[in-house]
């Protein structure tokens, strides 16, 4: 019975092995952007991740006036986003009308 290991020690070494950093972390920083917008954004706003890339999360919003409110609560995102990683990934928040 000890050839058994824990199998949630192969998921980082496969991650490095297939060189996937980048795309795991977009997944996190989406993930996190899902459950930490509700407290953050206290009024009800249909603001779902896009997509990450190069530091920066785009955000889709239904209205210019939801956008507006991403906008004057980005620093507060950024900053809860940030602060379960090592260092500073989320760099930017930019919202996309549609």
């Amino acid at each position: 019975m000890s050839d058994f290991f824990d199998f949630r020690t192969l998921l980082p070494k496969a991650v490095a092995r297939y060189n996937m950093n980048r795309e795991t972390q977009a997944a996190q920083v989406c993930e996190r952007f899902r459950r930490l917008s509700p407290a953050i954004l206290t009024e009800p706003i249909a603001a779902e991740p896009k997509f990450f890339k190069n530091g920066t999360l785009y955000i889709s919003v239904k209205t210019s006036i939801d956008a507006q409110r991403v906008f004057i609560k980005r620093h507060d995102l950024m900053e809860a986003l940030n602060k379960d990683f090592d260092k500073h990934v989320v760099k930017d928040l930019r919202s996309l009308i549609g």
